[in-house]
């Protein structure tokens, strides 16, 4: 007998590979290189030191789409990478202009730091997990054609405008009430972060302080360079600080599936979209 076409006959294989790509992308959400990226980004606002916590957290959002894109064997330009950066758009490009005052609270009341940047580093935690994820997705997916700036500041915007249906909310939340255990090891991890890989940049800055605008692109580039150690340290960034990690993990598996696969899919649409040369 003849199967008409679109028969029930199939739609077993249809729904297997439709909850493989399901699990493949959960997967991929709730891995390591996903966490300890979004940790790194997320929680760079706690380094205590002025101008230099913003240039740490730029070379960090441009070492994590380094770091996602060499998971997949891609290579990006140094403008594929700056462009692709530039999705926090606060705090990773260009947060060196803070007033004083923010400074002077952070000099006085160091060890109340995580409570004082509390939402603030919630809300780019939140932020930094689905700019990665979609980040990750992209290049795991092939939605992302290296070479082309103009490809690069497509896969941006469209990052952006993806991400607004996520429930930052819920995610913010969960961050929030975490533990007091939980907050002092999230400060500690990013503090020891800085000590081991960024504790020269401060030296380089003083000798040049009236420099500093000019200079800028010789600073991003020596933090660029010190991020790069990070590479193959995120098993044992997770062993020294696993209530952290796993903590953590446990606020993303919160995460409702359905809404992971509802960004990614939603990015894939948009990235397939053929772009209009009428303009």
């Amino acid at each position: 007998m003849l199967i008409p076409v679109g028969a029930t006959s199939w739609s077993p294989l249809r729904n297997h590979h439709k909850n493989n790509q399901l699990m493949n992308i959960v997967e991929r959400s709730r891995s390591l290189p996903i966490i300890f990226s979004t940790l790194l980004v997320g929680l760079s606002p706690l380094i205590p030191i002025p101008v230099v916590d913003d240039l740490v957290t730029a070379a960090l959002c441009r070492w994590r789409v380094k770091y996602l894109a060499a998971q997949y064997g891609l290579t990006l330009t140094k403008e594929e990478i700056k462009t692709l950066a530039d999705l926090q758009q606060v705090g990773c490009l260009g947060g060196a202009l803070q007033g004083t005052l923010g400074y002077a609270v952070r000099a006085f009341f160091q060890n109340l730091l995580f409570w004082l940047e509390a939402g603030r580093v919630a809300n780019l935690l939140a932020q930094s997990y689905y700019d990665g994820v979609l980040l990750d997705y992209a290049f795991a997916e092939g939605l992302y054609k290296t070479g082309s700036i103009s490809e690069s500041q497509r896969l941006r915007k469209n990052i952006i405008l993806v991400r607004q249906g996520a429930n930052f909310r819920q995610l913010t939340n969960l961050l929030k009430s975490s533990s007091g255990h939980t907050r002092k090891l999230a400060a500690q991890f990013i503090r020891d972060v800085y000590e081991q890989y960024f504790k020269n940049i401060p030296k380089a800055i003083s000798k040049r302080w009236r420099q500093l605008r000019k200079r800028q692109a010789e600073f991003n580039e020596q933090a660029d360079q010190d991020a790069k150690n990070l590479n193959e340290s995120a098993a044992s960034w997770k062993q020294r600080y696993a209530p952290l990690f796993n903590d953590f993990s446990k606020a993303i598996a919160e995460i409702s599936p359905k809404e992971i696969e509802g960004l990614c899919l939603a990015l894939s649409a948009k990235m397939n979209t053929p772009v209009s040369t009428g303009q």
